[in-house]
């Protein structure tokens, strides 16, 4: 293989790595909030912050990791693209289904 072909997969690894992180995160997220709703007032605030606390440290320790493994500037911003395309996608998904 190429330079440039290891290269651009360097980057589609980066994205894709992204769009994982994002997914996790924003699943846990749709997980922690669905049911707020139905809960008595009061009730529930320490599970969301400790699921805040989890999904952050979470995408810190990927990004700690990347940065670690000598990503880029490049390939974290890919990554980082990678993460809102996937909440886009969650989002959507979420508003054709209710």
């Amino acid at each position: 293989m190429t330079e440039q072909t290891l290269q651009i997969a360097g980057f589609a690894v980066a994205f894709l790595t992204g769009m994982v992180v994002g997914f996790a995160y924003f699943a846990a997220l749709w997980r922690s909030t669905s049911n707020l709703s139905l809960r008595e007032p009061g009730t529930g605030t320490l599970q969301l912050l400790l699921g805040y606390v989890l999904r952050t440290g979470f995408v810190l320790a990927a990004l700690l990791l990347a940065m670690k493994a000598g990503a880029s500037a490049v390939q974290i911003f890919l990554a980082a693209g990678g993460f809102a395309i996937a909440r886009i996608v969650l989002t959507r998904r979420r508003l054709r289904q209710d």
